[in-house]
């Protein structure tokens, strides 16, 4: 692991209105007047403290997290921190003015809106409006909650109408159903909310929420069970392999246009352009085929191999004897073609 984001829910105790991390009254701002330099000292410190401690090589700092929720009040039960758009744009050019003024190896990025479109929109533009964060934020940061392909694309167009803006990492999703499954089913429904992001989002990255779980709930890649210390890995895990272990930094999303109506397939080309990943979940109960052709005349690809996971199968390698490639039920499937 190379990548680390440092997030913060909620100011510290101390530098809250209520001395709590659980929001404001009547969820509004619950950090102190006047006190965005000093919780941007406090999260850079920490930041720097285990960037030398621990020699890590990447760090980001995302200060502000689901601002447009009315945390607090009566309805308190986790760690949050409401914040205008005008105000989550104050506390960020308060942390970038705190990298800047250290000089400190800090990527800084936000305001890990909520999700797609409707508001999230204001918060991006209260971002972009301000000359500090112009330069000093590395990636606009969104969550997939509550978002479907229309939010996705009304957030693409609107975002069009601006010249440079930072590009779209998508840092938190889980299926928010209550529940455990381990089951292609759950799978499946992140794998569409995976293709969605980076097809129709343009998302450079996208990060599960979360990895390991304790919890009643779709939220994990792996569940434990702290009493008898059981792991049980899910579908998900294997999912999130068939393109996290293919798909690497520094690769390019290339277009791709499946026959089948189905089908979503996400391709990716190497930053050296000699390799080719291919993407394709079948959610349907039925098998399908695909015959690969390019729009690359005197150029074709030859096989590196299949991977796939499905009912059966965890992230397996594949044979395949030529022909058209066979999607089983339920699954998805990464082909890797050298070029």
């Amino acid at each position: 692991v190379e990548q680390f984001v440092f997030f913060a829910n909620s100011p510290p105790l101390r530098l809250t209105k209520t001395g709590m991390a659980s929001g404001g009254e009547e969820g509004g701002n619950n950090l102190k007047e006047g006190a965005e330099t000093d919780f941007a000292r406090y999260l850079v410190d920490i930041a720097e403290h285990w960037r030398r401690e621990l020699d890590l090589p990447h760090i980001t700092l995302s200060p502000v997290n689901e601002p447009q929720w009315r945390w607090g009040g009566d309805g308190r039960g986790q760690e949050g921190c409401h914040y205008s758009p005008g105000e989550a744009a104050g506390m960020l050019r308060a942390a970038a003015a705190e990298i800047a003024a250290r000089k400190a190896p800090l990527h800084l990025e936000g305001p890990e809106a909520a999700r797609w479109g409707h508001e999230t929109l204001q918060y991006f533009d209260a971002v972009l409006d301000d000359p500090v964060l112009r330069t000093g934020l590395h990636r606009l940061a969104i969550h997939s909650y509550f978002s479907g392909p229309k939010d996705k694309k009304a957030t693409v167009a609107h975002l069009a109408k601006r010249d440079g803006h930072p590009p779209i990492a998508m840092t938190e999703w889980c299926e928010m159903r209550h529940g455990r499954n381990v089951t292609m089913d759950s799978a499946l429904t992140m794998a569409r909310e995976m293709h969605q992001d980076l097809t129709i989002g343009n998302a450079v990255s996208w990060q599960a929420w979360i990895a390991v779980s304790r919890y009643d709930y779709k939220d994990g890649l792996i569940y434990v069970d702290p009493k008898t210390r059981e792991i049980t890995p899910t579908k998900r895990l294997w999912v999130m392999g068939q393109f996290s272990r293919f798909v690497r930094e520094g690769y390019t999303r290339i277009e791709a246009e499946p026959d089948g109506a189905d089908l979503l397939v996400t391709a990716f080309a190497s930053p050296a352009k000699d390799e080719i990943v291919l993407v394709a979940v079948n959610p349907g109960s039925d098998e399908q085929q695909i015959k690969l052709r390019w729009n690359t005349p005197g150029h074709k690809p030859t096989l590196k191999d299949v991977h796939v996971t499905s009912s059966t199968k965890d992230l397996a390698p594949l044979e395949h004897a030529g022909g058209p490639m066979r999607l089983e039920p339920e699954s998805v499937s990464t082909i890797r073609l050298r070029w």
